[in-house]
């Protein structure tokens, strides 16, 4: 086995735990994916969304494409393995 050292602790890759790893990973990334753009763009729409962020206080209605779209990106990062 290959030893990773990451920070000082030796990490052993083993392929079971990388299949453990993708399989509790995916359903939970494809779950947080549907919630960020089945939710708020189909759901409540981008109108719906930015009301109750201005009602929370949170985001003006300018950011909120940014703020959207960041959310996806890191959830697809989610699903995929990376690191955001």
């Amino acid at each position: 086995m290959n030893a990773i050292a990451l920070k000082g602790i030796a990490m052993h890759a083993n392929p079971k735990t990388d299949s453990a790893a993708f399989l509790l990973r995916a359903p939970l990334g494809l779950m947080i994916l549907a919630h960020s753009l089945i939710l708020k763009l189909t759901v409540f729409a981008l109108p719906g969304t930015a009301q109750f962020k201005r009602l929370e206080g949170s985001a003006p209605k300018e950011s909120l494409l940014m703020a959207l779209s960041t959310r996806v990106e890191g959830d697809a990062l989610f699903y995929v393995g990376g690191e955001h």
